[in-house]
């Protein structure tokens, strides 16, 4: 038993050592003594000199707090002597110390948000190295929100990172300096309790203190255990669904940057289903926590004040402590039970801070693969009237195409018929010339727009008229193509409450429009495009036929001279004169 103990904690210690080494290994760039990060360095110094200034003050608590009350009598312990003493240290000290937390917590924050914005800016410099969007010329990446998709998720993560490990550190180190000044001051000041006759109990005070906070640590790791379980699973999913999420916002830079995985949904559910089962646990959990914040509020000054005048009580000896420190105790006792409170406080980010971490190596590790296949892989890459590939395929030692030639005619269209699983979407993505398991030549015309099945919407600060003239702004396009996505969206079905709420801003979009609605909005982001190549992924899988006909129709019709190549999950009605290539792994075939 001893050694699986000893095995498993040196597990544990070696885990935290390479966490630690990949939070530096992150921070580093942002602390050095550079021009750039000049902010950075004054924020963390002012954290530092706020601290020892805390430290300071409980420290001159003690020795001024000790001398008012031998000024004012307090050994008589008389109410009328006790009051004007401690008013008079509760109007300096309280007022002090709440600034300094107040001025710690606003530069912990704002050190926060300036690391997140430098890490961020630094990854579109590292991966955003083009201004094409799928043949489309796009200007600066700074004076346009083209890249706002991929910010959006990358810097959610990268806020949830610098927020779930700067801000708790900080406070935590601050009441840690806090603590170890008031422990050190509570060795001194109390040299033991007499519990019986012959028998002192050393350093009672200090002692009392951290065996409280061992307890809340219990209890916090008592409470928190399934809720870090489910959460871990959780993470793991929502890290597969955000890959997904790359693959579905048609930005052929930011959606290559990772792998695409099939999201399961129903794993999920069971997930989610699970978390609510455990409704239980979770408010066990907010209990502990907030048990152990009410316990410290309330036991704090009590607590110590009736300690440290124990020659009130019968039986027990004056000799115990100076009863001129009662209020310099009470006040140590307060600020080691915080530091744990800081804990109990900040324990629940731990998760975010785990998750966001894993979230940030994981995009590290796949961008950095990507792009060096990305950069292959455009090197083989034609600008070309005609589509089509010449190359070999394999995804996870699965051949799906093996040394196959593919050329499609200018201004057809084509179906792209394989069993479920085959790889249809993998085939898609090589022709848009977006999948990195590819190997071979490329040819694309310059105009070409990607569709997924999946649409990807931009969250609550844009309307959904952002959402459609993406990746480019309204003002970008020509009036008369702007004024044509009502009568586009009128002629997919689209509710008039929504068309009438276009242009209406800071509206959930994502949440408030159903998978099918999404799908018509991607394909009228399409047309104001303008491709000379449209490819669509089932772009009516969450839609019925009636609408997937007049999906077909207003495509056509928008788009008469387009090449159109196209899956579908269920082609029950097709386009005027289309062609249909039947994948076979490891062959394609195409049928005239």
């Amino acid at each position: 038993m001893a050694f699986a103990f000893v095995t498993r904690l040196k597990d544990s210690i070696n885990k935290v050592n390479s966490q630690v080494s990949d939070v530096a290994r992150l921070l580093k760039p942002y602390f050095l003594f550079r021009r750039a990060n000049t902010k950075n360095l004054l924020l963390l110094a002012s954290i530092i000199s706020l601290c020892l200034i805390r430290a300071m003050l409980i420290v001159l608590l003690s020795d001024v707090g000790t001398t008012w009350f031998s000024l004012f009598n307090a050994e008589g312990l008389i109410l009328n002597n006790i009051i004007a003493p401690t008013l008079l240290l509760f109007g300096i000290y309280l007022p002090l110390d709440a600034l300094c937390d107040s001025l710690i917590t606003y530069c912990s924050r704002t050190l926060s948000n300036q690391v997140a914005k430098q890490m961020n800016n630094d990854y579109i410099n590292k991966f955003y190295t083009s201004k094409i969007f799928h043949g489309i010329k796009l200007p600066n990446k700074d004076k346009h929100y083209s890249n706002k998709i991929y910010t959006e998720v990358l810097s959610k993560n990268i806020k949830q990172f610098t927020g779930s490990i700067i801000e708790p550190v900080t406070t935590i180190m601050t009441a840690f300096v806090g603590a170890g000044v008031s422990l050190i001051q509570l060795f001194y000041l109390s040299p033991g309790l007499q519990i019986a006759t012959g028998f002192t109990l050393p350093f009672y005070l200090p002692l009392m203190a951290l065996a409280y906070g061992l307890f809340s640590v219990y209890v916090l790791h008592k409470f928190t255990g399934p809720i870090h379980s489910l959460s871990r699973k959780e993470s793991k999913l929502l890290q597969r669904k955000q890959s997904h999420l790359y693959y579905s916002d048609n930005h052929s830079e930011s959606i290559a940057l990772l792998k695409g995985g099939k999201f399961e949904s129903q794993y999920l559910q069971k997930i989610s289903s699970s978390r609510y089962d455990t409704k239980q646990k979770k408010l066990k959990y907010k209990f502990g926590r907030e048990f152990i914040k009410k316990l410290s509020d309330l036991i704090a000054y009590p607590l110590g004040a009736l300690v440290c005048i124990p020659g009130l009580i019968a039986g027990l000896t004056t000799s115990i402590i100076d009863r001129n420190h009662f209020f310099a105790i009470s006040t140590h006792f307060t600020k080691i039970l915080s530091f744990f409170n800081s804990f109990a406080e900040h324990h629940d980010k731990w998760i975010s801070f785990v998750n966001a971490q894993a979230n940030i190596k994981m995009f590290d590790q796949r961008s950095e693969e990507w792009c060096k296949r990305y950069k292959k892989l455009k090197e083989n890459f034609t600008p070309n009237n005609k589509l089509g590939f010449k190359g070999s395929i394999q995804v996870n030692n699965n051949q799906i195409l093996e040394d196959q030639k593919i050329s499609i005619k200018p201004g057809k269209t084509y179906l792209l018929s394989a069993p479920s699983g085959a790889g249809k979407s993998t085939l898609l993505k090589t022709f848009a010339g977006i999948n990195p398991s590819f190997t071979g030549k490329i040819k694309l015309p310059k105009k070409t727009v990607f569709v997924t099945q999946s649409t990807y919407l931009l969250k609550n600060t844009s309307s959904l008229l952002d959402n459609i003239v993406y990746p480019k702004s309204r003002d970008q396009y020509p009036a008369v193509l702007l004024a044509k996505i009502p009568h586009w969206l009128e002629e997919l079905k689209i509710k008039k409450s929504i068309i009438r709420d276009l242009g209406v801003a800071k509206k959930n979009w994502d949440q408030l429009l159903s998978p099918g609605e999404k799908q018509r909005i991607a394909i009228v982001r399409a047309l104001l495009q303008q491709p000379e190549c449209l490819i669509m992924d089932e772009p009516t899988s969450a839609i019925g036929p009636n609408y997937a006909r007049l999906v077909k129709s207003l495509v056509r019709k928008e788009l008469p001279n387009a090449t159109i190549l196209y899956t579908d999950h269920n082609p029950t009605e097709g386009y005027p004169d289309e062609k249909i290539i039947e994948l076979s792994p490891p062959r394609v075939k195409m049928h005239k």
